[in-house]
């Protein structure tokens, strides 16, 4: 799933594939010299390892200094999915399981007011169907970080902190229904899933044309032309 991931990464950001430089952080503990000579930070998913059960303590760790340095220097950062409830946590939010409130499968998410200021959000519309898989929630966002974006079971899915080039999304902007349903599938076996729930969420699943604009956004608006959100 991570080769999947991160091949779809490269299919709809855009980028280079040599221009990327791959860390498997859920393994190897990060250090900040990843750092170095890098224009942007991205911190992808997990479906094996849940941030509020704090599965893998010296990966979190490693991974907190690091997205605490890239704040410090004001690099470009994204976090997807597990990634934004990392970020979550390394900046003093909260992170809960709650398993009567998961998405797993397309679902629709809503901006928030303000929405329009985000260099990122600004060409989505106001609705839209998102490719979500998770079942940690971001109960208590950073000091200071701004919700932009809502589903009707959680809702924090974006947020911000204004004047930084931080954004975090809890959907995953580089998965269209068809590579959901691709996860979904791998993942049934891995946990077992019933029929019936593996039914359901197929049932859910529908395409999502605008969701994956977030990585255009953060990568033209944000890392290139340096752009911020501001209330």
């Amino acid at each position: 799933m991570a080769d999947h991931e991160f091949d779809c990464f490269i299919k709809y950001s855009g980028r280079d594939r040599s221009s990327v430089k791959r860390l498997d952080a859920c393994t190897v503990i990060p250090t900040l010299d990843i750092l170095e000579g890098v224009d942007a930070l991205v911190v992808g998913g997990s479906g094996d390892y849940l941030v509020s059960q704090n599965d893998i303590p010296r990966q979190t760790a490693g991974m907190f200094l690091v997205l605490e340095e890239a704040r410090h220097r004001s690099i470009p950062t994204l976090g997807i999915c597990f990634g934004s409830q990392i970020m979550t946590k390394a900046f003093g939010g909260l992170v809960v399981k709650d398993e009567s409130r998961e998405e797993a499968g397309t679902f629709i998410v809503q901006k928030s007011e303000g929405a329009e200021k985000c260099p990122v959000l600004q060409y989505l519309p106001d609705t839209f169907s998102a490719q979500l898989g998770h079942k940690d929630h971001l109960e208590y966002l950073p000091v200071g970080a701004v919700n932009l974006v809502s589903s009707e079971k959680s809702t924090n899915q974006y947020w911000v902190f204004p004047g930084e080039p931080i954004h975090a999304v809890l959907w995953h902007p580089e998965l269209k229904q068809e590579d959901l349903q691709y996860r979904l599938r791998f993942y049934a076996k891995v946990y077992g899933w019933s029929e019936d729930k593996i039914q359901l969420m197929y049932e859910t699943l529908k395409p999502s044309p605008h969701a994956s604009d977030v990585l255009h956004g953060f990568f033209e608006e944000v890392v290139k032309k340096g752009r911020v959100y501001s209330k």
